[in-house]
């Protein structure tokens, strides 16, 4: 029998998703014609919804398991990104907070529980 993995294993791939998205940031900045440091802070909503989403999956996945909650996070990306393109040039930035919150939300609902469900199949020595 061997010991379970820390509560840190994988946490790397988290804090990926904070700093890899450039293509989105490019894609805010050329639009709204900011500097990319500007572009990455617009895009602080999904990192926010994240947060969220990987805090509030783990009791999610202990009641309904992992293959719902998975599955939920693209059904909810999903939506995201039909509200995504229902973005026009003068829409609000508050609009686009929504979306780009629900979008962390569905990105976070897939990847971490899978993530942790591939990682629990794992033995440790």
């Amino acid at each position: 029998m061997g010991r379970p993995p820390p509560r840190t294993q994988g946490r790397g791939i988290d804090a990926a998703a904070f700093f890899v998205p450039a293509p989105p940031t490019l894609t805010v900045a050329t639009l709204w014609k900011l500097l990319s440091f500007h572009g990455r802070l617009r895009l602080l909503p999904m990192m926010a919804g994240l947060m969220a989403a990987a805090r509030t999956s783990t009791p999610l996945v202990r009641r309904f398991g992992p293959r719902p909650v998975v599955a939920a996070g693209p059904v909810v990306l999903c939506f995201a990104a039909l509200l995504g393109s229902r973005t026009e040039p003068d829409s609000g930035y508050g609009f686009t907070t929504t979306w780009l919150t629900t979008a962390g939300l569905g990105f976070a609902l897939a990847t971490v529980p899978a993530r942790d469900a591939a990682l629990g199949g794992i033995r440790w020595r």
